[in-house]
């Protein structure tokens, strides 16, 4: 059995649990009240490129005027349910069951969540990086 270098112990050591993703939120959907969403950078990209538009400008639409495209309501959603671990197949289930069959305010408040913690991170991630950064 070999023993790890001095330096690799000391990195070990001093290895903290690593925060959650910085887009990731808990919102009631479906029958969970803590459902997992995370809209990540590489969803994001794609996203753009599909619609042509930015997330921030359609974001900030959406906030302004309460109002946005039902496509997009439900591709946040989508995406974030991915972006959170949740295989595509059964994250489509879970909108065409959820987003599909609810009237589209019902979703609207999720859906910009979602993508404020995407673009904004949240505060439970700066809270859990600065309690990492003080027990280091």
């Amino acid at each position: 059995m070999s023993e790890s270098s001095p330096s690799i112990a000391a990195a070990e050591a001093t290895v903290v649990a690593a925060p959650k993703h910085f887009a990731e939120i808990k919102l009631p959907f479906a029958e969970d009240p803590e459902t997992v969403f995370c809209l990540r950078n590489r969803d994001i990209a794609d996203w753009e490129r599909a619609n042509d538009a930015s997330l921030m400008a359609t974001f900030r639409y959406m906030v302004e005027h309460r109002a946005g495209r039902a496509a997009h309501i439900r591709e946040f959603i989508r995406l974030g349910l991915i972006g959170a671990g949740m295989p595509p197949v059964e994250a489509m289930r879970a909108v065409i069951r959820y987003v599909d069959e609810y009237p589209i305010a019902d979703n609207f408040s999720a859906a910009l969540a979602i993508v404020e913690a995407a673009l904004y991170g949240t505060d439970e991630h700066r809270a859990q990086i600065a309690k990492a950064a003080a027990d280091a």
